[in-house]
C-alpha cells in the first residue's frame, strides 16, 4: 500500500513539474463593431436628370480574436453583413437597389495579424483568407454559389503616419446562367488592389483610400468578342474622429466615389469624385459612426 502511495504521489509531483512548463491556453476575446453609414448621392442636388439617392447602411462585423497563438501571433475570426436601406426609391424600378432593404453577400475572414513584423522599420504583413456567401439579390440573380479569396496586406506605421498595400484576389463557384435575366455577367475572378494612406494625431486621422477593381468575366458564347474584363475603382477622403469612451466610438465624414475606370470616351475618370456628372451618382457624402464592442 505504501509502495502504491509513493508512485500516486510521484506521478503528480512530476505532473506539476511538468505543467510549469505548458503553455497557458490561448483566451479567446469575443467582440464586434457596428458601422452606421448615411450617404448622400450628389444627384440629389441637381434640378435636371436629377437622381436622388439617401442610403443607410449597417455593417455588422461579428470576431472572435485567438490571441497568443504561438510567438505573441493573434488570430481573428470574423464575419461581416451589411444591410442597406433606401430612403429614396430610384425611378427605374428593375434597378439592383430598387427595394427598400438590400443585403450585401456575406463575407468570413481567417487573419493573421502581423504574422511577419518587424518593428524597427514599422513594416508588417498579414495573410487573411476570406469565404463569400451568396446572400445578395445580384449574386443569386446570376447564380453564383461561393466565393473563395486570398489576401495578404503589408504595412508601414511611423509616426503617426500610415500606408498600406492590400491585393485580394477571389475566385467564384457559379452555376449554369442559361436562365439568368439579360445583360448579366457571371464574374469569374475578381482581383482588388486596395492602397490606404492614412494620419493619426490623438484622436483625430485624415485619410484617403485607392481601390481598383478588376472583375473577369465568363465569355458570352453569343457574342465572341465580348469583354472579358470589367474594371472600376473606389476613392474615399474622409476625416475621423475617435472619442474615448468605454466603447470607442468614431465620428467619420467623407466622399467617396464607385465609379467604371474610364467614361464613354476612354478617359480615365478621376477616382476621388466627380461631381461634373452628379446625376449618375458616382460620387456620395456620407456620415457614419462606428461603435468598437470587445
Amino acid at each position: 500500500m505504501r509502495t502504491i502511495l509513493k508512485i500516486i504521489i510521484s506521478f503528480f509531483s512530476a505532473w506539476a513539474l511538468f505543467a510549469q512548463d505548458l503553455p497557458p491556453c490561448p483566451p479567446l476575446t469575443p467582440g464586434a463593431t457596428l458601422l452606421l453609414t448615411n450617404s448622400l448621392g450628389t444627384g440629389t442636388f441637381i434640378r435636371s436628370l436629377r437622381h436622388e439617392q439617401l442610403t443607410s447602411t449597417l455593417t455588422m462585423t461579428p470576431f472572435m480574436n485567438i490571441n497568443n497563438l504561438y510567438a505573441n501571433k493573434n488570430l481573428k475570426i470574423s464575419g461581416e453583413q451589411k444591410i442597406n436601406f433606401n430612403w429614396l426609391q430610384p425611378q427605374d424600378a428593375k434597378a439592383s437597389n430598387s427595394k427598400i432593404f438590400v443585403l450585401s453577400d456575406f463575407i468570413g475572414r481567417i487573419t493573421l495579424k502581423d504574422a511577419f513584423l518587424w518593428e524597427n522599420m514599422g513594416l508588417s504583413l498579414t495573410p487573411s483568407i476570406e469565404v463569400e456567401a451568396p446572400v445578395s439579390q445580384a449574386s443569386r440573380d446570376s447564380k453564383r454559389y461561393l466565393g473563395l479569396g486570398t489576401a495578404w496586406s503589408f504595412a508601414w506605421a511611423l509616426n503617426g503616419f500610415s500606408l498600406s498595400y492590400k491585393p485580394l484576389v477571389t475566385g467564384f463557384i457559379n452555376g449554369s446562367c442559361a436562365g439568368c435575366a439579360s445583360g448579366i455577367r457571371q464574374t469569374r475572378i475578381m482581383l482588388k488592389n486596395t492602397v490606404i494612406a492614412k494620419y493619426t494625431n490623438a484622436n483625430h486621422s485624415i485619410g484617403a483610400t485607392f481601390r481598383l477593381y478588376d472583375a473577369f468575366l465568363h465569355p458570352l458564347a453569343s457574342d465572341a468578342q465580348a469583354s472579358k474584363l470589367n474594371e472600376s475603382t473606389l476613392g474615399i477622403i474622409e476625416y475621423s474622429y475617435a472619442i474615448p469612451m468605454r466603447f470607442p466610438v468614431a465620428l467619420t465624414l467623407g466622399v467617396s466615389s464607385f465609379q467604371p475606370s474610364r467614361n464613354s470616351q476612354g478617359i480615365i475618370n478621376f477616382p476621388f469624385f466627380d461631381f461634373l456628372t452628379p446625376a449618375n451618382n458616382y460620387s456620395q457624402i456620407y456620415f457614419e459612426m462606428e461603435l468598437a464592442l470587445s
